[in-house]
Order: C-alpha cells, then sequence, then structure tokens
C-alpha cells in the first residue's frame, strides 16, 4: 500500500501547479469539494474542469506492464515481486497492467 500511496503521490508532483494543488487537497489531504474550492479560491465549475483535466493527465501517464508468476500457492507480480493469493488484471501494490508485456514505462 505504501508503494501505490508514493507511485500516486508521485505522478500527483508531475501535474502543473493548479492540477497538483487541486488534487493535494482533495485526495491527500482530504478536503471535501467545498473546501477545495475555497482554498484555491475556484469556483465549483473551475475546480471541477482542473480536476478533469488533472485526471485526463494522470489516466494519459505511462503504464507499467507487468504479469504475475506462480509462486507456491501465490501469484507474484514480476514487477514489485509483491505476493497476492489471488491474480488480477492489476497489481493492488504497484499497479502495474498485468498483460504479460513486462515492459516498464
Amino acid at each position: 500500500l505504501a508503494a501505490a500511496q508514493a507511485a500516486i503521490e508521485d505522478r500527483i508532483e508531475a501535474l502543473e501547479p493548479r492540477a497538483r494543488k487541486l488534487m493535494r487537497h482533495r485526495y491527500i489531504e482530504g478536503l471535501s469539494w467545498e473546501e477545495v474550492c475555497v482554498a484555491m479560491c475556484y469556483s465549483w465549475r473551475q475546480t471541477h474542469n482542473i480536476h478533469g483535466a488533472a485526471l485526463d493527465a494522470l489516466l494519459a501517464a505511462e503504464v507499467v506492464h507487468g504479469d504475475w508468476y506462480g509462486v507456491g500457492n501465490m501469484w507474484m507480480c514480476t514487477v514489485c515481486e509483491e505476493q497476492f493469493y489471488t491474480m488480477a488484471p492489476y497489481c493492488p501494490n504497484c499497479g502495474a497492467k498485468m498483460d504479460g508485456d513486462e515492459v516498464e514505462a
């Protein structure tokens, strides 16, 4: 979980300053939308426009690819090497897309 949180914070830090500030207020500090609007001195509409653009930028980021491999009765991620009892489309620890490409961004 700590690795996933660090990865999210790194991606937020890569955003332009206004979007970075908004995302930190909302997702790191846990402010409500009203509190974000007040803290940034923006209207509800402008705040959500910035949020939408920030989400688009985050989703456009490079994807880390990996795969699962069996280790006894567990599955290990080829990217972060954490072990889990079940496989999923994405690693719950590092967020790697488990499509077998094993290409890191």
